[in-house]
């Protein structure tokens, strides 16, 4: 015969299934808080693994911009290369004590520029002038010689007699340039990757003088 149920049975009943349920609840929860930590923790680890990559990146990024030469123009390449230690003992070698080099050398007459040259060097006795171009034509040389005319009248109505020479600096250069350059007595500068180069003169070759 079937025990029969007290209202106090029923509650003590109720009450086991309230606190297993509860408890699994809890249980649930706890698990969840676990995966949901671990979860987290992984988010953080390759969160600070990327940052590392990140900065590895910038550090990679910013050594090659030390020797990315391929980022500037041929120009500014010629420029830099003309301001190299190397180009300018290349200079002495030739009998110039450069002890002053600069861009963009402005002539000026009531404030304003009459002449500009691209490269200006200055030694004791000779001031060099060196014209710029990334292809250089017969008719740059023409126009250096007589930029460098210019430049020689206007020291002398400024009496600035130091004696000028002059020269021209490119990446490459047309048919015949080469040949023009050293018949009218200028030193001929070549850009050869991130460096330059004297072109070596012809026998006989004097450098022009104004």
């Amino acid at each position: 015969m079937e025990k029969e149920l007290t209202i106090q049975d029923g509650a003590e009943t109720a009450k086991e299934a309230t606190f297993e349920a509860v408890w699994a609840s809890l249980l649930k929860g706890q698990q969840e808080t676990q995966a949901l930590r671990e979860s987290q923790r992984e988010f953080n680890q390759r969160m600070e693994e990327q940052s590392k990559d990140i900065l590895n990146l910038e550090r990679v990024i910013r050594e090659q911009s030390k020797y990315n030469f391929w980022q500037k123009s041929p120009s500014e390449l010629l420029m830099d290369a003309l301001a190299s230690p190397d180009m300018l003992r290349k200079f002495t070698q030739l009998g110039y004590n450069i002890g002053c080099l600069g861009f963009d050398r402005q002539f000026l007459k009531d404030g304003k520029a009459v002449v500009v040259a691209d490269c200006y060097c200055m030694s004791p006795d000779y001031d060099i002038v060196i014209e710029i171009r990334t292809k250089l034509t017969v008719k740059d040389i023409d126009n250096q010689l007589a930029l460098i005319d210019k430049i020689r009248q206007y020291m002398d109505a400024h009496g600035n007699h130091k004696k000028l020479v002059g020269a021209v600096a490119c990446c490459t250069l047309e048919e015949n340039a080469a040949e023009h350059a050293h018949n009218n007595g200028l030193y001929l500068i070549v850009l050869n990757g991130c460096t330059a180069f004297i072109v070596n003169t012809p026998k006989g070759f004097k450098a022009r003088e104004w």
